[in-house]
């Protein structure tokens, strides 16, 4: 979930990736639907216009079109070759049509299964991350922060942080006890090697992933919130203090990490001139963007540096026209007064505050998980909590 990044060649994970998802969409658009068989996220309309109530469907079909309009541009102006511009906007137009293909299947009959595959997925990664981390395994990951599985590894503590949020959001809804127990237990892993990827982007989120999951487990068991602060806390502070305790040549660098940064600048510092100049890079073309591509640099802008900003980078190779509609979809989560908005709004924002750090709008993980949160996921588990109820 995390692949798609245009390196060249374009990896064959990438490409059964998108060969996946189109499969997976495609069985189930071209499948009839039974009436009595209501899709997950609560509607009942089997035409394509039920998928153009997501704004994340919307947003993906458009971020196509403005890639395709960014490089159709530029090429014509003579400034870049067309061929140039392929490989780094294969990840893109990959990360749209996975991000089409997700919506199609959870909107459709697969929708648990999806949700309950997605459960062991996590479990499964979560162990093999957790495992390379604990034992400093030089072929999977952590000997250091960029060895083995996580040779970028920005890109593992996006994936710990989306999965977080994406758990929590499984298990609020999923109608499957084996599913919950499967989310439940793939959590502690996520978080084990969230923390072992020492990134302070995952830092800084972590405490509003924490607050969804207690709200869930407050609004799922209508349990006082008072018990839920208090024993979220006392569990996070007991299974941090045993790693800690347990594998301090791991966990122990993470404060000195984020106190020496603070004190000697280092990347917070190449940060503000990365951001400073995608900003400039923005300028030069500021309706159409630059083309997919990194368009930063430390010195000046146009030198092969991403921003490391999501916005400023989505700017840059966009602009306006590929903009706008994050703005819709950041519109569209305050349009529905429902009573689980508050746990959609934290949760959409432990992801954008690390946007401000990254570039993850090529990454599915990051879409995937936007869309779990906008979904209308709540219509389906307040009706199974109404069917649950002991009737009167």
């Amino acid at each position: 979930m995390t692949q798609l990044r245009g390196d060249e060649p374009i990896g064959i994970l990438d490409l059964l990736l998108v060969a996946g998802a189109l499969a997976a969409a495609g069985s189930n658009f071209i499948k009839p639907k039974s009436l009595a068989d209501e899709p997950l996220g609560g509607g009942e309309d089997s035409s394509l216009k039920i998928y153009f109530r997501s704004p994340v469907f919307i947003y993906a079909i458009w971020s196509i079109l403005a890639i395709g309009a960014s490089t159709v541009i530029n090429s014509q102006s003579g400034l870049y070759p067309l061929a140039s511009f392929f490989v780094p906007a294969a990840p893109f137009i990959a990360t749209s049509l996975v991000t089409i293909c997700l919506v199609i299947v959870v909107e459709g009959d697969e929708g648990d299964s999806l949700l309950a595959g997605f459960a062991f997925a996590s479990l499964f990664l979560g162990i093999i991350y957790t495992f390379g981390a604990l034992t400093s395994n030089a072929a999977m990951m952590y000997e250091d922060r960029f060895s083995g599985l996580s040779a970028n590894p920005n890109q593992v503590a996006l994936q710990a942080l989306a999965t977080l949020v994406a758990l929590a959001m499984v298990i609020m809804h999923t109608r499957s006890n084996i599913t919950f127990y499967i989310a439940a237990a793939a959590t502690p892993f996520t978080l084990a090697y969230g923390l072992a990827s020492k990134s302070d982007a995952f830092m800084i989120c972590l405490p509003v992933a924490t607050a969804v999951f207690g709200l869930i487990v407050l609004k799922r068991y209508q349990i006082k919130l008072w018990l839920v602060i208090v024993a979220g806390t006392f569990l996070s502070l007991a299974f941090l203090l045993s790693l800690a305790a347990a594998f301090p040549h791991i966990f122990g660098g993470v404060g000195g990490l984020i106190e020496s940064q603070l004190q000697q600048g280092g990347q917070d510092t190449d940060r503000t001139l990365l951001w400073r100049h995608g900003w400039m890079a923005w300028q030069h073309s500021p309706l159409f963007g630059n083309g997919p591509g990194a368009w930063s640099g430390l010195g000046a802008p146009f030198q092969g540096f991403e921003a490391h900003n999501s916005l400023i980078d989505w700017l840059s190779i966009s602009g306006l026209f590929g903009f706008v509609p994050i703005a819709l979809i950041i519109v569209q989560l305050f349009r529905k007064y429902d009573d689980v908005r508050l746990i959609r709004a934290l949760g959409i924002v432990a992801l954008a505050i690390f946007t401000a750090f990254h570039f993850v709008f090529r990454l599915p993980i990051f879409w995937f998980t936007v869309l779990l949160l906008l979904m209308p996921y709540y219509v389906q588990w307040q009706r199974v909590v109404e069917n649950d109820a002991p009737q009167q």
